[in-house]
């Protein structure tokens, strides 16, 4: 069955509209260059270093061998970094209502490294990790209210360290993963569970840093 931009905005109760979308797209997908096909060492080189067997490998023999299969291939993962840096950022008006805020707070804690975000071409949008203790604390250490809601983190003094080490070319979703990913710099707990729980900023903010580092 197909699906429709729209029904899948309305199965995720997402506020982003169908325009949303296509300007996120129209951004991230490239105009079409025929590219330069790799040669056939290049070709023979990744299919023995890809670790791959079985139907995977044939997979990968069929995409490397037809460049139509590839810019496909690019264009499906760049469009589904696209969907999943959207699904997982909120918009300065959604911000302000989970904090209990004006936009111009949240814009003002954004400006102080109080709030991290990120440029979109469907403009600021914040990573959601920042918010929710429920990504970094257990059950019995949560916070909750009189309906058990749990309770969000505003703008902790603890990220403001982080967010100025965050490096500006680095994509936000690998950013997400790190700070809610466990580390052995922080005693095996995500760095985002460490810093809510009170531990120092040093480590996380080295680790942060490192993704300079990334290709």
């Amino acid at each position: 069955m197909s699906l429709t931009v729209r029904q899948v905005l309305t199965e995720a109760h997402s506020s982003l509209t169908e325009q949303d979308v296509a300007l996120v797209l129209q951004a991230t997908l490239p105009s079409r260059v025929k590219a330069q096909p790799p040669s056939q060492s290049e070709v023979d080189l990744l299919k023995a270093l890809s670790g791959l067997d079985g139907a995977a490998h044939d997979e990968l023999v069929r995409v490397l061998d037809d460049p139509d299969a590839t810019q496909r291939y690019s264009d499906r993962i760049a469009a589904n970094l696209a969907a999943q840096t959207l699904h997982s950022t909120l918009s300065p008006q959604a911000t302000a209502h989970l904090l209990g805020v004006d936009r111009t707070t949240v814009d003002r804690r954004r400006k102080a490294h109080q709030l991290y975000a990120i440029t979109t071409p469907i403009g600021l949008r914040y990573p959601a990790w920042q918010f929710h203790l429920a990504t970094v604390m257990d059950e019995q250490e949560a916070g909750t209210d009189e309906a058990g809601a749990i309770s969000t983190v505003p703008s902790a003094a603890w990220l403001q360290e982080v967010i100025e080490a965050i490096p500006a070319d680095v994509h936000p979703l690998t950013v997400g993963a790190l700070m809610t990913e466990p580390a052995e710099e922080t005693d095996g707990r995500s760095p985002l569970s460490w810093l809510a729980s009170g531990g120092p900023a040093g480590p996380v903010v080295a680790l942060v840093r490192e993704l300079a580092w990334l290709p």
